[in-house]
């Protein structure tokens, strides 16, 4: 009988981590939470950032925020459900040899955004059906 109630007990914990585990996936929101680039896709290739000039997105209020891999940006962005769409956004204008081929590539995927979803705790940014640049949530 104790090793049946042990059973019963070690299932339990197991079934109530899975439902805590896919809660957790549902509850993450676009808005609010800080995004670190993984991947961003120009037309020729995907390109990854530098562990050195991280590329950052924060959607908060109705405005963007973030580092394009070597400027700051910010400005207006319209969201509804899962519609998308950034505004004119100011950036500071800072040349970074190094970098300038991935900001190029973020600033130019953030322009051509309509839509979004969050998968697996990741955000994809884009275009129709085409994934123009994917975020993880950063630590």
């Amino acid at each position: 009988m104790k090793k049946v109630s042990i059973l019963i007990f070690t299932f339990c914990l197991i079934l109530s981590s899975c439902a805590t585990s896919k809660r957790a996936q549902q509850d993450v929101s676009i808005t609010a939470t800080q995004w670190k680039l993984i991947t961003v896709a120009t037309s020729s290739k995907e390109l990854k950032p530098s562990e050195e000039n991280p590329v950052t997105l924060k959607i908060e209020n109705n405005q963007a925020s973030g580092n394009s891999g070597c400027n700051y940006f910010s400005g207006p962005v319209e969201l509804k459900e899962k519609s998308l769409k950034f505004g004119d956004l100011a950036s500071t204008r800072k040349y970074c040899m190094e970098s300038m081929e991935i900001e190029n590539a973020v600033l130019k995927a953030l322009s051509e955004t309509d839509n979004y979803r969050i998968k697996d705790n990741k955000l994809e940014l884009r275009k129709g059906s085409q994934t123009l640049a994917t975020f993880a949530i950063a630590n």
